[in-house]
C-alpha cells in the first residue's frame, strides 16, 4: 500500500499539482492506492481519499485497510477474470478468423472461424499442434512473418502471407493490451487475420457491377483487404508484370486514380 503522508511532506502536500489542482477539486486530500493486480500492460489499483480537514489516514484506518486488501484483491481477479471471459466470447464469436502461435507457429488460440479456416482444403493446417502451410514458399514465408511478428525490443513487424489463391492471412504482433494476450505472460506471440471470406459469387457480383474481368475483380476485392499487387501475384501465381497490367486495367475500367481508391469503392459496393 502506498500512503500519501509517508512520502510527500507537508511543503510538496501544499504545492503538488495533484493536490492544489485535481484533489482539490473534488474536495479531497489525503489519499492512500492499494495495488491489486500488476499485469503485463496494465495495473489495477483502488484509492481511498480524505477530506481536506481531516487528518492523514492513521493506524487505526491502515489496519482496517490492510484487512480488506485481501478480500479486494479477490474481488478485482474475479472482475478481471469476467471481463477477459467476456471478451474472449466476442473474439470467438467473431465471422473474422483468428489465431495466435508462439515464434515456433505452435498454436496458442483459435476462434471458431479460424476453425473453420484451417479445415478449409489448401491453405493453412494443424500438423502436431504447429500451423503449417500446404505450399512450401508459403511455409517459409510464413514462418519469417511469424518470427519478424514476434521480434522484441521493437523490432517486431507485421506482414502478409498469401495461403491460397485469393487468400492473404495478414500476421501481426500480439500488443500486450489485446484480450488474448493477458494468458500469455508478455511473451512475444503472433496474432493472424483471415480476411472475411470473399467468395467467387462475391467477385463476379463486383465484376458484372464494374465491368471488369475475374482476374481484375479478384484483384480488386484483394486490395480491399488491405493486400498489396505483389501479394496479389503470390497467391494467383502470376508474374508481377502480368498483375501490374490487371491493376492499370483496374484503375481505367473503374476510374480510380490510385489503388486505395479502388478498395474503398469495392468496400463501399460491400457495404463494408
Amino acid at each position: 500500500m502506498w500512503w500519501d503522508h509517508e512520502h510527500f511532506d507537508a511543503r510538496t502536500l501544499q504545492r503538488a499539482p495533484i493536490y492544489t489542482e485535481f484533489l482539490a477539486s473534488l474536495g479531497m486530500r489525503h489519499m492512500v492506492a492499494v495495488p491489486l493486480r500488476d499485469g503485463a500492460a496494465s495495473r489495477d489499483f483502488v484509492g481511498f481519499l480524505r477530506h481536506p480537514d481531516q487528518k492523514p489516514f492513521g493506524a487505526q484506518e491502515q489496519a482496517l485497510i490492510a484487512q480488506l486488501v485481501p478480500h479486494m484483491v479477490r474481488a478485482n481477479k474475479l472482475r478481471y477474470r469476467a471481463t477477459q471471459l467476456a471478451e474472449q466470447a466476442a473474439l470467438d464469436a467473431l465471422p473474422q478468423a483468428l489465431a495466435v502461435v508462439d515464434a515456433g507457429l505452435r498454436l496458442r488460440y483459435l476462434n471458431a472461424a479460424a476453425e473453420r479456416a484451417l479445415a478449409s482444403p489448401g491453405g493453412l493446417t494443424l500438423r502436431r499442434g504447429a500451423l503449417h502451410a500446404s505450399d512450401p514458399t508459403a511455409q517459409c514465408y510464413l514462418a519469417q512473418c511469424v518470427a519478424t511478428a514476434c521480434g522484441r525490443g521493437g523490432w517486431a513487424r507485421a506482414g502478409a502471407v498469401p495461403v491460397a489463391p485469393p487468400t492473404t492471412v495478414h500476421v501481426l504482433p500480439l500488443q500486450a493490451t489485446h484480450p488474448l494476450a493477458q494468458a500469455l505472460h508478455g511473451r512475444p506471440h503472433a496474432l493472424l487475420v483471415w480476411p472475411l471470406a470473399l467468395d467467387a459469387q462475391r467477385a463476379a457480383h463486383i465484376g458484372l457491377a464494374l465491368g471488369l474481368t475475374g482476374a481484375e475483380a479478384r484483384l480488386a476485392l484483394m486490395l480491399a483487404q488491405g493486400c498489396t499487387v505483389k501479394e496479389f501475384a503470390l497467391a494467383q501465381g502470376c508474374s508481377w508484370h502480368t498483375a501490374r497490367t490487371h491493376a492499370t486495367n483496374l484503375l481505367r475500367k473503374t476510374g480510380c486514380q490510385r489503388q486505395i481508391d479502388v478498395a474503398r469503392l469495392v468496400q463501399g459496393l460491400s457495404g463494408a
